[in-house]
């Protein structure tokens, strides 16, 4: 069996859709109980908002994009290999060669509630290689990216949150180094 993880619109609206309903659910709220007046401090309500939510979401959707932007990742399973394939260049590893598995959360996303800011549903998942190099899955690849890991990889995944699952620079130095290496 061999599972393809690349980014598609589907996914990307999937992430997304979270902050963006959680503002339209604000507004309705907003109108409902105080009609449609605007007042500075609708704005300065609405700009705190984005601000803890909507801003994060953004800068994570961006970070996540360009991260795995022309990125196909192919899992086989019968084969128990990853090929790791940026436009034309391609690379594969075995399974063997996987040390661990990690996956990042921000705080207060899990798997039943993923928080009430918009940027709950950002998460990725990090296979780390023996060689000290990794390869990255974002949620815009799968939107249920680390139970798909787990139960293809059969591994368990060391689970980390952060404030904000930003992919940090030592994940994007590991990944260079992933594909650099022959």
């Amino acid at each position: 069996m061999k599972r393809q993880f690349k980014i598609s619109y589907k996914n990307q609206l999937s992430v997304a859709s979270h902050a963006w309903i959680s503002l339209i659910l604000l507004v309705i709220l907003y109108t409902a109980i105080f009609g449609t007046s605007l007042t500075l401090g609708t704005f300065v309500g609405f700009g705190f908002y984005f601000f803890i939510s909507l801003g994060p979401a953004i800068f994570l959707h961006t970070q996540y994009y360009f991260l795995n932007k022309n990125v196909t990742i192919f899992v086989d399973v019968d084969q128990k290999e990853i090929t790791y394939q940026r436009g034309r260049k391609a690379k594969t590893t075995s399974f063997s060669e996987i040390e661990s598995l990690e996956n990042v959360v921000s705080y207060g996303g899990g798997k039943v509630a993923p928080g009430w800011y918009g940027f709950g549903p950002y998460t990725y998942s990090a296979v780390n290689l023996k060689n000290g190099s990794a390869i990255i899955f974002t949620r815009l690849m799968n939107t249920d990216i680390p139970e798909s890991l787990e139960l293809i990889l059969k591994r368990p995944s060391v689970r980390k949150a952060k404030l904000l699952a930003t992919i940090s620079r030592n994940y994007k130095r590991k990944l260079i180094l992933y594909e650099a290496t022959d």
